[in-house]
């Protein structure tokens, strides 16, 4: 299953509406028989940029501490997911998104 944290930007960051998109994604994945999951990223030489600074700067301490431990529950559920998980880098990996292709997701990576 392919799970494109671009969502049509040209640099995909960790915001609420992509962590909202993968969560969807992972639910249909774990709904049936579990399948390989291929996380991509932007096409302009950016995987993943991390969190947007400007939806956490919006955000409260209580709220920001909220989103953050969502974002490392998400980690741990894709991590313990039971088929293969694989990232495919294909550019600049920055913050969460480095962690989510280099620890929680992916013990496997690929760069083209």
């Amino acid at each position: 299953m392919r799970v494109d944290l671009s969502l049509g930007r040209r640099v995909p960051v960790l915001d609420a509406p992509t962590l909202d998109w993968i969560e969807r994604r992972l639910d249909e994945a774990e709904a049936g028989e579990a399948r390989p999951l291929l996380l991509t990223g932007g096409r302009h030489g950016v995987f993943a940029a991390g969190a947007d600074l400007a939806e956490l700067a919006r955000l409260d301490g209580r709220a920001a501490l909220d989103f953050s431990a969502r974002g490392q529950a998400l980690m741990d559920r894709i991590e313990r997911y039971p088929a293969l998980t694989v990232a495919a880098v294909s550019g600049r990996c920055i913050g969460g998104a480095f962690d989510l292709a280099r620890r929680a997701v992916c013990p496997r990576r690929a760069a083209p």
